[in-house]
């Protein structure tokens, strides 16, 4: 052979060698990456991921080392020299400085016609979790066995005699301590080493202990897997004493292991199956490919595939080693029986060589060759497609894990029935579909996107606008429809079609010129991966010229029902809502939407609401007219909820549906509203009245006894200057001069107030100076006191601190104070049967005012009371006038303040009311006035 095409088939060789190279980096975990003289030059993606790099290219050209830690790379150099291939441990550096477990291995390799070096990354983090976890796992194991007496021990002598056996070692190994003691440990238990005994032995004179795992024998024979640490005692001479063994069963782990193994494999094996038999069109076939490793692992002798037909069972496939043996299998009357009961039971039938006494009756028709039977049901929702059986003839039983692998293979094929079954249906439907398309009432025509070429359409289409169907598939949507119709046109609809389409009124023309009214259909479709418009239209010409006469009568009625002032409501035999106005919308606040259709009912409080169906039901029954054609005053529901007054007007028009109602209805709200003001007006003039009139007799009564009242107060002070210079004053009781004293001074007090009040009458001023309100409230308590019964009234005064004066006349504001100082001890006096306590505070209340609160434990306001409290004679107390807290306010206010009570928390009432700080101005004010 030439040496051109020697060299070319090397060439050849190569990049072959190197692509299945690359397939090969690519496929594993580990990094891989090739390196010349130190520096990388290609790397799989497993390389430079395990790293932290982004890219291929960022770790092209760089050294091996700087993947390597720092404190290892005299560790890689060191191996890389010696060119053993010798894997070795050390750390990895990725690319943000972290470091983490790796094993490096590094050879020699020929690539790109070099000779290079090959590195391989292994990551070994999560192994050296798993080494540290055992190491502490075995750590803690340790300290504990050391610590507590609990677990197996054993201990023996050099020569291998039992001399201790504790009560861990009978659990595990079934020997009693009288039996174990003084026999050959490894006689008794057969042991099984893993390594030669010489081997344990030298471990254990050199470095007094041995760990490891080893297999013993219980005294039943059962072999169990065994870790053991063996530990030599020697004596003070350096003589081996005794060797201590700890002993752990480690068998379930070993079998769960096992176990992890097996299921693994298996489910590697189902994983394979599942993907052949998703993507497969004959599920059969893959069974067949499947059949080996379900003999070889389950047992299997042979799988039958049965599909349901006419009420019997029709065998699909057999599939085994030997078909005359599947044939015979197949005659026996058997499978349709078992197929029978799954298709009942919806559940899987195992049936074996003994059957079980509360198996169905069908499973004992088995035929006896078959030692073990399961049969799965094929189901998609409540359908039954088939069933699915496996048979063995040399397995007494399939295991609950074997059974579970089947029943995963049988949902496999199931699915794969599921599907082929869908794409049948599919086939069928598109076979009907094309049928309806003919059989269509509606035209219809398929569009192609974009230009509108009609593609095609049935048959009614081409007759309903004259066209043979030749011609109609050469035709596009804007030689059919008509100009002018640019606000509802097919054409734009079809271009900006969403994903539910779009229906709207166009015009089209037929052949002879004809102007056609259509309602069109139009729809987004997808056939065949190919995305077209599909297109419906009935011809609605004679509906339009009737819709619109009756829009053009409706809205005449409209605009003459929008011009009467009353609402109107249609019922119907049943009372149900036909017809409801616009000024019946605005009347109830309902919609016309909402209540079309509704009892009229809604529109009623009770106890109308509840007998109106039998009003309608007495004049349908008797004729006889309680409110049909007579006015009446009758009360409406909003939809708030809230009742007006109305006139209600009913007229009767009788069709050949039934009877219809009318109502013109007319709000008397705004009638019934002015009544109630007139009246209110009426009440007010004549409470004016009377309060002008109290007014003249107050200024009266207080100008007629402010004489009297000097009189009394001079003529007590008389009577007191001549007591005092009368020789006896000595022997008078020193009550005797106070009393007169304080009459003296309650006499012109009592003339103070009664001036002041008549100057408020009059002149409605006030005269105002600085005072202290604790004197005030002090004084007034005391004054309040004087007379009124008060036992058992705890009376509590809490002012704050450095309170500066107030800006008030002093008379006045004192006789507030004691009236309600008063109001609250009469009322806790009548309660009566609970704690009386008065409280009286003062405090600050924003900028410039003052708050004083009188709080009581009485019986509290009423609403009713609370609400005209203020008003001039509202009283709540037998025998009052009901004029004191109207004067009270009324001189509050005067002094630019508030007064207004509020309930108690703790049961009671609260009066409240503010006054006026002195300030810097007002004291200047006041000095200025001085004379």
């Amino acid at each position: 052979m030439p040496n051109h095409l020697l060299q070319r088939k090397a060439e050849i060789a190569l990049g072959e060698s190197e692509e299945r190279y690359r397939t090969l980096s690519d496929a594993t975990r580990e990094g891989v990456a090739i390196h010349h003289l130190g520096r990388i030059v290609d790397a799989n993606a497993a390389f430079w991921r395990m790293f932290g790099y982004a890219a291929l290219q960022e770790v092209i050209g760089r050294e091996t080392l700087d993947f390597v830690a720092p404190e290892f790379r005299e560790d890689a150099l060191r191996s890389a020299s010696c060119g053993n291939g010798r894997p070795h441990r050390g750390r990895g550096l990725r690319a943000d400085g972290s470091t983490f477990s790796a094993e490096f291995q590094g050879s020699p390799v020929a690539y790109r016609r070099q000779r290079m070096q090959v590195l391989i990354v292994r990551d070994c983090t999560a192994e050296e979790k798993a080494r540290q976890s055992l190491r502490e796992s075995e750590r803690n194991l340790r300290l504990t066995l050391e610590t507590l007496d609990l677990g197996a021990f054993m201990s023996r002598t050099p020569e291998g005699v039992v001399t201790y056996w504790s009560a861990g070692c009978e659990r595990i190994f079934g020997w009693r301590a009288s039996e174990a003691v003084g026999y050959p440990l490894h006689e008794l238990l057969r042991t099984v080493f893993p390594v030669p005994v010489s081997q344990i032995q030298q471990a254990l004179l050199a470095s007094g202990e041995w760990s490891g795992e080893l297999v013993q024998h219980t005294r039943s024979g059962e072999a169990r897997s065994i870790a053991v640490r063996k530990t030599l005692r020697r004596g003070s001479d350096g003589v081996p004493l005794v060797v201590m063994e700890s002993v752990v069963d480690v068998t379930p782990q070993r079998r769960a292991e096992t176990a992890l193994r097996e299921r693994s494999r298996r489910l590697a094996l189902l994983s394979e199956a599942a993907a052949n038999l998703l993507g497969a069109g004959d599920p059969e076939q893959v069974l067949r490919g499947l059949f080996a490793t379900l003999s070889a692992d389950l047992g299997v002798d042979a799988v039958f595939s049965y599909l349901p037909e006419a009420q019997a069972w029709r065998l699909a496939a057999g599939i085994g080693p030997d078909p005359g043996q599947v044939a015979a299998f197949s005659l026996l009357p058997s499978g349709p029986a078992i197929c029978d009961a799954v298709a009942r039971s919806r559940a899987p039938v195992h049936w074996t060589a003994q059957p079980d006494p509360a198996a169905p009756q069908e499973q004992a028709a088995a035929p006896p060759r078959i030692q073990a039977y399961v049969c799965f049901p094929l189901l998609a929702g409540e359908d039954v497609l088939g069933a699915l059986a496996f048979a063995s003839h040399a397995r007494e039983r399939f295991q609950e894990e074997d059974v579970a692998f089947l029943a995963t293979i049988a949902q496999h094929v199931a699915v794969v029935r599921r599907r082929l079954r869908a794409d049948e249906e599919l086939r069928k439907a598109e076979r009907r579909s094309r049928a309806l398309l003919e059989a269509a009432p509606v035209s219809i025509a398929l569009l192609e996107p974009g230009s509108l070429r009609v593609l095609r359409a049935n048959q009614r289409a081409c007759l309903e606008l004259g066209y043979s169907m030749a011609e109609f598939t050469t035709l596009r949507i804007a030689d059919l429809e008509m100009a002018g119709t640019a606000g509802h046109s097919l054409a734009i609809a079809a271009t900006q079609l969403g994903a539910k389409g779009d229906e709207i009124r166009t015009r089209f023309r037929n052949r002879a010129g004809d102007r056609l009214d259509m309602l069109v259909r139009v729809e987004p479709v997808e056939i065949d991966g190919e995305n077209l418009v599909y297109a419906s239209w009935t011809n609605v010409t004679e509906l339009s010229r009737i819709r619109w006469a009756l829009e053009e009568s409706e809205g005449q009625l409209r605009s003459i029902l929008a011009t009467v002032p009353d609402a109107m409501v249609v019922i119907d035999e049943s009372g149900r809502i036909v017809s409801f106005s616009a000024t019946a919308e605005h009347l109830f606040g309902w919609q016309a939407v909402e209540v079309l259709g509704q009892e009229v009912s809604v529109l009623m409080p009770e106890p109308d609401r509840s007998r109106h169906a039998g009003y309608l039901s007495h004049y349908l029954r008797t004729g006889e007219r309680r409110i049909i054609g007579i006015g009446r005053r009758v009360h409406g529901q909003r939809r708030d909820g809230s009742v007006f007054p109305m006139e209600l007007t009913v007229g009767e028009v009788r069709t050949k549906e039934g009877h219809l109602f009318t109502g013109f209805l007319r709000d008397l709200s705004q009638d019934e509203a002015s009544q109630r003001r007139l009246n209110d007006l009426q009440t007010e003039l004549l409470h004016v009245s009377r309060l002008s009139v109290a007014g003249e007799m107050a200024s009266a009564l207080a100008h007629e006894l402010n004489q009297p009242l000097t009189a009394i107060a001079s003529s007590t002070r008389a009577a007191l200057r001549l007591l005092e210079a009368s020789p006896g004053h000595a022997v008078l009781p020193p009550r005797v001069l106070e009393a007169l004293q304080r009459a003296a001074s309650q006499s012109l007090r009592a003339g103070q107030i009664v001036q002041r009040l008549r100057d408020f009458v009059m002149k409605g001023e006030v005269e105002r100076e600085p005072v202290l309100l604790p004197d005030i409230i002090g004084e007034a308590r005391e004054l309040a006191l004087l007379g009124v019964a008060h036992h058992g009234v705890e009376i509590s005064i809490q002012l704050d601190q450095d309170l500066p004066p107030v800006l008030v006349d002093r008379v006045q504001i004192q006789q507030v104070v004691l009236n309600l100082i008063r109001n609250a001890v009469e009322a806790m006096s009548e309660a009566g049967g609970q704690p009386c306590r008065l409280t009286i505070n003062a405090t600050r209340r924003g900028a410039g005012m003052l708050e004083v609160a009188v709080r009581d434990t009485g019986p509290g306001l009423s609403p009713a009371v609370e609400a005209r409290l203020f008003e001039p004679f509202v009283t709540t107390k037998r025998g009052g006038m009901g004029v004191g807290l109207s004067i009270c306010r009324s001189i509050v206010e005067a002094h630019d303040g508030r007064l207004w009570s509020e309930p108690n928390p703790g049961g009671g009432a609260v009066f409240r009311f503010t006054l006026p700080l002195l300030v810097p101005s007002d004291a200047r004010l006041l000095q200025e006035e001085k004379p």
